[in-house]
């Protein structure tokens, strides 16, 4: 039986775990949408200075909450093919997030501003939205399935 702190830890933990994936997911998108060519007149570089940041600060909530949320259902959630696939997406968009920064982003002086930028940076921006937001969804499966 869980008890009433618990189940209010839990919603608190809850909470701070999505909050933080929004956070985290709407700074990469809006990113992920300029260099596809949304706000032209926007430096992308200053963009990242912007956003950035906030992706750090989203996954000093991410990461704490979701290992606390583990602890309280480690056995369900780690047989959980929902939380695999969602795992596996994170894998595959920090993946994509490394090869956007260690190759179109290297030429970023030529199309920071106005100039549309190199199809392997667009792709790279597309696959991150998708893959964030089947992160998001994935999430939504396996909060929906595990509940104190």
């Amino acid at each position: 039986m869980i008890d009433e702190f618990t189940r209010s830890y839990y919603s608190a933990v809850l909470v701070a775990h999505t909050f933080g994936f929004v956070l985290l997911a709407g700074a990469i998108v809006v990113f992920d949408l300029r260099v596809l060519g949304f706000s032209k007149g926007v430096p992308l570089r200053a963009l990242s200075r912007l956003t950035l940041p906030w992706c750090f600060a989203a996954l000093l909530l991410v990461l704490p909450s979701g290992l606390l949320m583990l602890s309280l259902h480690a056995d369900e959630l780690l047989s959980s093919r929902a939380l695999q696939l969602k795992l596996g997406l994170i894998l595959a968009a920090a993946m994509n997030a490394v090869f956007f920064r260690t190759g179109p982003w290297t030429t970023v002086p030529a199309w920071d501003t106005a100039t549309p930028a190199p199809l392997a940076a667009r792709a790279s921006a597309a696959l991150s939205i998708v893959l964030w937001m089947a992160v998001l969804a994935c999430g939504q499966m396996v909060g929906n399935a595990i509940r104190p």
